[in-house]
């Protein structure tokens, strides 16, 4: 049983913060998802290929980003559901104009409490928290 909980939770994991991503340039510091969204990335992996599979850990994404902030990737969000789960408060979300799902967990305080879903809101993660894998 344990080892079937692990399995689920490791393909919730890579469904909701993996995107497959191609990169860009022979430095593998830029990737660009299936659907053609581009990100900046952090590539730890020195085996990689031309391909990988890009993580942004939810708590990474900053909601309502000041686009002047150096080193981050931008991006908006579509709200699809708000789950509560007591002090780990999460949304799940689209990339606006793709099928990328995504989480992102909210801070505990009430700064994002009117968030709903078909809410639309700006979204950003920094450059090192976007790593690619093999």
């Amino acid at each position: 049983m344990q080892i079937r909980k692990q399995a689920l939770w490791q393909d919730l994991w890579e469904r909701r913060t993996g995107l497959r991503s191609s990169f860009l340039n022979g430095d593998k510091s830029e990737a660009v998802t299936s659907e053609g969204v581009k990100f900046k990335v952090s590539c730890l992996d020195s085996g990689i290929g031309s391909e990988g599979t890009l993580f942004i850990r939810p708590e990474a994404v900053v909601l309502m980003v000041d686009k002047s902030i150096d080193n981050m990737n931008f991006f908006e969000l579509s709200i699809k559901t708000v789950l509560f789960d007591g002090s780990n408060t999460k949304v799940l979300a689209v990339i606006s104009g793709t099928t990328h799902e995504i989480m992102v967990a909210l801070p505990q305080n009430r700064h994002f409490a009117h968030i709903k879903p078909g809410d639309v809101l700006q979204a950003g993660v920094d450059v090192k928290d976007c790593r690619c894998y093999g």
